[in-house]
């Protein structure tokens, strides 16, 4: 890539140097609302010599809105008692933040926690996040029986056919 600019940069077009007597022709667009890498060719001709000399400039426009990658799953399972430390996550740029609820992933008691990931980059936001279940023995989760309809289960209703 000749430039690299971003979703909403200023593309000015700087011409390029020819000798006394040359002419020079500028062609192409760059669309700065729009990823994607754009083409502006020179064309420069000597009308006396007959002479003429192409060049390519190839501009990359990119989004600025970062990617999130989080290191390992976004949905985890750990039982009432153990040790938790968060993977992380990761951006392609700009910078990471990352948002443990207050109090932390409480591993003494069974209950869900989102740790929130916010990456900012040239005033862009991007989020993701990870869900930390932890589990008891009481709390285990078990797939439903063939032939059950799980959205018709009531808690605490008397056990029929089984």
């Amino acid at each position: 890539m000749d430039q690299t600019l971003y979703i909403g940069d200023i593309y000015e077009e700087k011409g390029a140097t020819i000798p006394d007597g040359w002419v020079l022709y500028i062609s192409g667009f760059v669309d700065t609302s729009t990823a994607g890498v754009y083409e502006i060719t020179y064309f420069a001709r000597n009308p006396e010599t007959n002479q003429n000399v192409t060049r390519i400039k190839t501009v990359e426009v990119l989004d600025p809105k970062p990617v999130i990658t989080i290191t390992g799953d976004d949905n985890i399972f750990i039982d009432v008692g153990s040790e938790y430390g968060d993977a992380g996550a990761t951006t392609d740029k700009g910078t990471l933040e990352t948002i443990i609820p207050s109090g932390g992933v409480r591993t003494d008691k069974a209950g869900s926690y989102c740790i929130l990931y916010v990456a900012t980059h040239k005033g862009s936001l991007s989020f993701a996040s990870r869900t930390v279940h932890v589990v008891g023995a009481s709390s285990q989760i078990v797939p439903p029986a063939a032939g059950i309809d799980i959205d018709t289960i009531s808690v605490n209703a008397p056990a029929v056919g089984i």
